[in-house]
């Protein structure tokens, strides 16, 4: 009995307890509830757009390797920067067209000026933007580099020098610091400056494409008569050939029959010209005398 009623009085204490609680939470009850499906709300929002931008950089990243397979890739690079703004599928986008557009004006310095000078141009500006809003080491680094030789093609060597120099202290461990360092002494040599002095004043020849004419085309010299041109080169199997024509005296030219060909021999029993018989002006006997011609 005694055992039972302890049961009981403590029952009725965590009852009581209980009681006192619910008391004290329901007027916050309606402001904790708002809470909870606001919570639930605001995760199922992240997760979905989570996965929203999951699936759209999955799509970037296709489309990026797409684009760097083909001959010039240029113009797809620029849209897809454009599309997946904010994305480090549009700042890989930028670093390749920047590449691109290195390259392209480089190899270009020895043959149009103007247009290399524009790509590297362009190449730096977009080096300069992802050091800017990237936070990722290895595309600040590359870019770092690629900015570096632009300024070198342009000419600028004290901009380059340093950014040469700046991926030994910002990254040591990246794989441009050795070659990255060598730039930066070989820019330090007087033969080096003098190279870009002399390359400053250097002007390329003018191309050939801005001749007269349509590459691709032949010359109306060397078209066909029936085309309009007005050069006939002989053939050699052409057999029709003019007769000689007399000499300015009036004789005939010597023949063409070489010296040691050896005239032909007539046939046997044949008479010649010089074997003919004189013939005998005298009457036969009994007939009368010719008459004179």
């Amino acid at each position: 009995m005694k055992t039972e009623r302890r049961h009981e009085l403590q029952t009725n204490v965590l009852a009581d307890t209980l009681a006192r609680w619910v008391e004290r939470v329901r007027p916050y009850s309606r402001a904790g509830l708002a809470l909870l499906v606001a919570l639930v709300v605001l995760s199922t929002a992240w997760f979905y757009l989570e996965n929203q931008n999951t699936r759209r950089t999955a799509e970037g990243w296709n489309e990026y390797f797409e684009a760097i397979n083909t001959p010039d890739p240029r113009d797809r690079l620029s849209d897809i920067s454009q599309q997946y703004a904010g994305t480090i599928v549009s700042e890989w986008a930028r670093l390749s067209l920047a590449d691109i557009q290195l390259e392209y004006g480089t190899n270009r310095l020895f043959v149009d000026k103007p247009v290399a000078n524009k790509d590297l141009r362009e190449a730096a500006e977009k080096f300069q933007s992802i050091l800017i809003e990237s936070r990722q080491p290895t595309l600040l680094e590359r870019a770092t580099y690629g900015l570096a030789q632009a300024h070198e093609a342009q000419g600028a060597l004290a901009k380059a020098r340093d950014e040469y120099r700046q991926i030994g202290k910002n990254w040591p461990d990246s794989p441009y610091v050795a070659v990255a360092e060598a730039r930066a002494k070989d820019l330090d040599q007087q033969d080096t400056k003098s190279f870009y002095d002399w390359f400053a004043r250097y002007e390329p020849p003018r191309p050939l494409s801005n001749e007269p004419g349509t590459p691709g085309v032949r010359p109306d010299f060397l078209k066909d008569p029936l085309e309009g041109g007005g050069l006939k080169i002989p053939s050699v199997t052409d057999d029709s050939s003019t007769p000689p024509a007399e000499s300015a005296d009036g004789a005939q030219p010597e023949s063409t029959q070489p010296a040691d060909e050896k005239p032909v021999d007539d046939k046997p029993g044949d008479e010649k010209p010089g074997d003919e018989k004189p013939v005998d002006d005298k009457p036969a006997d009994g007939a009368p005398p010719a008459e004179s011609k």
